[in-house]
């Protein structure tokens, strides 16, 4: 089951993690040497011609070295890290704006020299500390959220099943119990799992460290809350992203490999500075059963906007709130609205999302075709 599952991965650190190119202990000896985690992450973009044995990411953006460094001074302001690791990303932040002659700007995208890099070569995607993340007393998510849908002026209609059949989308509004909302944005806040970088956010995925028990216990709540959409379809996919506050822009259009996307947002609204963004536009257009993933979600994006015209971009935008749950067919397209939040490491905008069944495995035919298996 997904709890079982994820429950191993939070247990058994080697699995967390996505496997390394060689054994820790042939690629990384000295760090190991030095005291380092055994389950400390290889860069997942690598520069295998190095001479010196070390494993180099060709880029960095300069934002994730801003995050990386107000992360590192919280942890060694509570006493979770050293206190050098935060000086070390100083120094290394320090060093990148005088090596450009200047403060680079955040969504900059930044080669590293061999001397900067050496610094930044022992934090760099690693596991530096993940917040406990236990399972809550009773359960994660509220028994009575407080529903209600969205529709477009021109609906298309959704395999889907339950309230997402006319072509809806779902809000669920204090989706999350409060010590389960307060213990999943102290996890996300707090934790070195944030390794994908994009140009205006940062990414955490079940593989590489999105994994907690708390995690399980969310997806499990969420298919019994909703299992008229949800019924017993597997947990195929669990990410977060976490929004650079100054950058201001959201993720572009795309849609998801599943067949029901459960998108959940975690920061207080009070950090939104402006009401009429962060939110969620949910296309009525949706990936054609023949697109590669490529097409409807990577960087091919001539049918996806073929599509999107086809519909004349008609769409439902759902305002920002915390504690709100969206959920919608994952065959639409969809994309963040522009991001507004206030300066600051907890008031960043973060996303999470569970993914629930393959494309095109909606509860309604799984039933039709087990009602046919037992006849």
């Amino acid at each position: 089951s997904d709890i079982v599952l994820m429950e191993a991965w939070e247990s058994h650190a080697l699995v967390r993690f996505s496997p390394p190119r060689q054994l820790a202990q042939q690629a990384e000896g000295s760090l190991l040497a030095s005291g380092a985690s055994v389950p400390s992450l290889i860069p997942r973009h690598v520069d295998t011609d190095s001479k010196d044995g070390k494993i180099r990411p060709p880029f960095v953006f300069f934002h994730r070295l801003q995050h990386d460094l107000e992360v590192a001074r919280s942890l060694a302001s509570r006493g979770l890290i050293p206190e050098g690791v935060a000086e070390t990303y100083r120094l290394v932040v320090e060093e990148v704006v005088l090596a450009s002659g200047a403060t680079p700007s955040r969504d900059a995208l930044l080669t590293l020299g061999d001397d900067i890099w050496d610094k930044l070569y022992p934090l760099h995607n690693r596991r530096l500390y993940v917040h406990p993340s236990p399972r809550v007393i009773g359960s994660a998510v509220s028994e009575k959220p407080r529903m209600s849908k969205m529709r477009s002026s021109s609906p298309k209609p959704s395999e889907a099943g339950g309230g997402l059949t006319d072509g809806s989308v779902l809000i669920a509004d204090r989706v999350l119990t409060p010590m389960a909302l307060k213990r999943l944005r102290e996890f996300a806040q707090l934790s070195t799992v944030w390794y994908e970088e994009k140009p205006s956010s940062l990414g955490a995925y079940l593989q590489t460290g999105w994994a907690t028990p708390l995690l399980a216990q969310i997806s499990d709540g969420l298919r019994a809350a909703f299992p008229d959409i949800l019924c017993d379809l597997p947990l195929t996919g669990a990410w977060a992203f976490k929004f650079d506050d100054q950058l201001k822009k959201g993720m572009e259009a795309h849609a998801d490999a599943a067949a029901v996307n459960v998108n959940v947002w975690i920061t207080p609204e009070k950090f939104n500075m402006n009401n009429s963004t962060g939110g969620l536009v949910v296309f009525d257009a949706t990936a054609a059963g023949a697109m590669g993933f490529d097409e409807y979600n990577g960087g091919t994006t001539a049918r996806r906007t073929a599509l999107l015209e086809e519909t004349s971009y008609t769409n439902v935008t759902v305002p920002y709130r915390e504690n709100r749950a969206v959920i919608f067919d994952g065959s639409r397209f969809h994309q963040t609205q522009a991001v507004s939040f206030q300066a600051g490491l907890e008031s960043r905008r973060i996303s999470a999302t569970f993914l629930y069944g393959s494309r095109g495995t909606y509860c309604p035919l799984k039933r039709a075709l087990q009602t046919l298996a037992h006849r």
